[in-house]
């Protein structure tokens, strides 16, 4: 690759970037933008603390020890009743939709989105895809897989929206940008 190639590349990987947090913001899911693992572990342990919350859960496991996490935050108990925050490694975004998504290799993972109240997805900005196509090229078709486009809402019962009734009420995203 020339230099010229790699200048496009990276134009292409910001205007990834900027179309995926404006995608975000058209949905009022908040986010930040980090640049490294301190100051990933720093968004999320003040928000959890704000909210006094020790014990997560997360997808990969190892996520605690990745991120530096552990002590500040405890590993999962077991208990998914009582669990209200789950952290993630998403797979991918999509720039067009502004969505998450998260791959599993068992069903063990999938509860660290889909079950606590709370669900902070990290992506890495290398992640972020253009669009839906470019999405399922990368997907094997032996994974599951989850879009995210926000916290779990619904208007079934009497056209009034709920947030939480299927999933978690808030999603936070932080985009580590390498």
């Amino acid at each position: 690759m020339d230099g010229k190639e790699g200048h496009i590349s990276e134009m292409k990987k910001t205007e990834l970037l900027q179309q995926f947090i404006s995608e975000l913001e058209h949905q009022g899911i908040p986010h930040t933008v980090a640049s490294s693992v301190f100051e990933i572990k720093k968004l999320i342990v003040d928000y959890l603390w704000r909210k006094k919350i020790r014990e997560v859960i997360t997808s990969p496991g190892d996520l605690l020890k990745k991120f530096e996490l552990y002590p500040y935050l405890l590993p999962f108990s077991g208990d998914l009743e009582n669990v209200r925050a789950g952290i993630t490694l998403a797979s991918y975004g999509v720039a067009w939709s502004g969505g998450i998504v998260e791959l599993y290799n068992s069903n063990a993972e999938k509860y660290a989105s889909l079950v606590p109240e709370i669900h902070i997805a990290i992506i890495k900005s290398s992640n972020i895809l253009q669009d839906f196509t470019e999405l399922f090229e990368k997907i094997p078709a032996d994974r599951d897989a989850t879009l995210i486009t926000g916290p779990s809402k619904t208007a079934d019962i009497e056209k009034i929206v709920v947030k939480g009734a299927h999933g978690p009420r808030e999603l936070q995203v932080i985009i580590f940008e390498e």
